[in-house]
């Protein structure tokens, strides 16, 4: 599979540093993908081909932390992609959640410091959707300073990028593309669990949301009748007081 997915960039960009820079540019494959693909090309030197690669990946960091919250915003807006924007924004908060309360089991830190040290070990854990793409779109959601937010998921990317070089150096040439296929099969389930998820989660918002309003209505029509009744209880109360009174005047 290396093999042929290596033959096939090449015929395209006719350079294996290239080809590593734009792999490493893709979302989900980004950086922990194209390092897997160096095996397979034996022109490259590794420690080269790894400063590619995080060069590649950390192009997007400064772009998404800036812009994504705004796109995400902008797309909401429209008809078509307001259910994309909508899964998008939900996926990256759930995570950008559960990165804050890992980070702040640790109570010796700073609110700053945990965030960035949160941050830094998502990013730095090679696994599909931890790179940089999400990264910098789950510091966005952190509410974090941007340099720091960038430098934190550089930082990460970086560390992630060594433990892959140790584990191509380890792993026989033969084993890389079980590795390659395990990393698509997992970035696959993940982004399969996430989007069911969120599936579910909207299913459930949606219900409690109706639920809301019957309860709404139920209780607005049970006060309009409460107070029809007091009105009339208090018009037939009128009523007899005045024909009382009508009746004493003429006596």
């Amino acid at each position: 599979m290396t093999e042929e997915i290596v033959k096939f960039l090449q015929e395209v960009t006719n350079n294996n540093y290239l080809t590593l820079f734009l792999v490493s540019i893709i979302p989900i494959i980004e950086l922990r993908g194209a390092i897997l693909l160096i095996p397979g090309m034996p022109d490259v030197n590794l420690i080269a081909g790894i400063f590619v690669c995080v060069a590649g990946s950390s192009v997007v960091i400064i772009p998404l932390v800036l812009l994504i919250k705004p796109i995400i915003k902008a797309m909401k807006k429209t008809k078509l992609f307001k259910k994309v924007a909508e899964f998008a924004e939900g996926m990256i908060s759930d995570r950008a959640e559960k990165v804050k309360k890992k980070a702040e089991s640790d109570r010796k830190l700073s609110p700053g410091a945990k965030k960035f040290w949160g941050l830094f070990t998502f990013t730095a854990i090679p696994l599909p959707l931890t790179g940089a793409w999400m990264g910098s779109c789950v510091g966005a959601f952190l509410n974090f300073n941007t340099w720091l937010t960038c430098l934190s998921v550089f930082l990460g990317n970086v560390v992630a990028s060594f433990i892959l070089a140790i584990l191509v150096t380890l792993l026989p040439v033969e084993f890389i593309d079980i590795a390659l296929y395990a990393f698509f099969a997992i970035a696959f389930i993940v982004l399969a669990t996430t989007f069911t998820i969120a599936i579910v989660k909207k299913i459930k918002k949606d219900k409690k949301v109706k639920l809301s309003l019957q309860t709404h209505d139920i209780e607005t029509t049970q006060t309009n009748n409460i107070e029809t009744e007091k009105n009339g209880d208090e018009r037939i109360a009128g009523d007899n007081i005045k024909d009382y009174e009508d009746e004493s005047g003429k006596k």
